[in-house]
């Protein structure tokens, strides 16, 4: 078999590899207020919704009040071994106005509060690699300012950082909406964001984006570049 054939060949199994790991536990998560119509922000983004991270696939649509533990489904809406907890908020909420409509509204208009101290979400069951994690944290509105300190244990810096609001309506910025996080996950370790706002008024969570954006597979590719290498030199 000549040296082309083998490079494309081992091409085509990286690609697998790397995409059944992207697809198996890169999630969204809404953090739903479980009833009332869409206009309050019941219900889940539908699959064609990237959010701030630019990837669509199916949303979790987790009960605010939930602590779990919540089994989590992938982008292509197949359960896999990541699940997520939490630790007691106040209450969850909605809000019928403010500037957001469709998917924005149902990601970011309803919400858990961060209540009686900081609230604590671990995703566990993730499988290695480095993982960008994004949080919303931002008020429904379009007014108000409640500014929420994410920390994300063995996060990249900046960490924690801060997301203060206020809405800007149908749209996702940095720091305005959401916190963005880059962290590695070995094997058996969880991934946790403990999250402070203030008591009164309460600063609210929204919901959570998990992108895996490298894995062990990449050590992979490199033996496979390696013995490519050598092969051509061979011959």
């Amino acid at each position: 078999m000549s040296i082309c054939v083998l490079g494309r060949l081992w091409c085509v199994l990286v690609l697998a590899i790397a995409a059944a790991g992207v697809k198996a536990q890169s999630i969204n998560v809404d953090l739903d207020i479980g009833f009332g119509p869409p206009e309050v922000g019941n219900g889940a983004p539908s699959g064609s919704f990237g959010g701030a991270a630019g990837q669509p696939g199916f949303w979790n649509r987790v009960d605010a009040l939930d602590m779990g533990p919540t089994f989590l489904a992938g982008l292509d809406a197949q359960q896999t071994s990541a699940f997520m907890t939490a630790t007691y908020s106040g209450f969850a909420g909605g809000s019928g106005g403010g500037p957001n409509t469709g998917d924005w509204k149902l990601l970011l208009d309803d919400y858990t509060t961060i209540f009686g101290g900081p609230k604590e979400f671990k995703f566990s069951g993730l499988q290695p690699g480095v993982y960008a994690l994004y949080v919303y944290a931002v008020v429904p509105g379009g007014v108000a300012v409640r500014p929420v300190e994410v920390h994300v244990g063995g996060a990249d810096p900046p960490n924690p950082q801060t997301v203060w609001g206020p809405m800007p309506g149908n749209s996702a910025r940095l720091y305005v909406t959401h916190s963005l996080h880059f962290v590695r996950i070995e094997m058996g370790e969880e991934l946790t964001a403990l999250l402070t706002g203030p008591q009164f008024p309460q600063g609210v969570v929204n919901g959570f984006q998990l992108v895996l954006v490298a894995e062990p597979c990449s050590a992979l590719v490199l033996c496979g570049g390696a013995l490519l290498l050598a092969l051509g030199r061979r011959r």
